[in-house]
């Protein structure tokens, strides 16, 4: 059974001089994986989750804890600072077995 790492999130209401951000606002989100950048997402409605299994990144990630923050992009291309980080694992996957023989 594959890992699945969903990340949820809330999203603002509010832009950093105080007025409003409504979900009409909304343009997409780009998420980093361990401090480097792992996918933009241009998204025409808002949302608030993502399957960071489904990131080609994720197939270099070695077993062990990790990071994530993500950032959200408005329709006239702004984006807010990155989210405070969320840690998550990446559990170990055995070797295949080895020495096998039918006789």
């Amino acid at each position: 059974m594959s890992q699945v790492h969903i990340a949820q999130w809330v999203n603002p209401t509010q832009n950093t001089d105080g007025t409003a951000f409504a979900s009409t606002d909304f343009a997409g989100i780009q998420i980093e994986i361990d401090g480097q950048p792992a996918v933009s997402v241009p998204e025409a409605s808002e949302i608030t989750s993502f399957d960071l299994s489904t990131l080609a990144i994720w197939s270099t990630l070695k077993s062990g804890s990790h990071t994530a923050t993500l950032a959200i992009t408005n329709k006239e291309g702004n984006t807010s600072a990155f989210s405070a980080v969320a840690t998550f694992p990446i559990l170990a996957v055995p070797m295949a077995p080895t020495g096998l023989t039918v006789a």
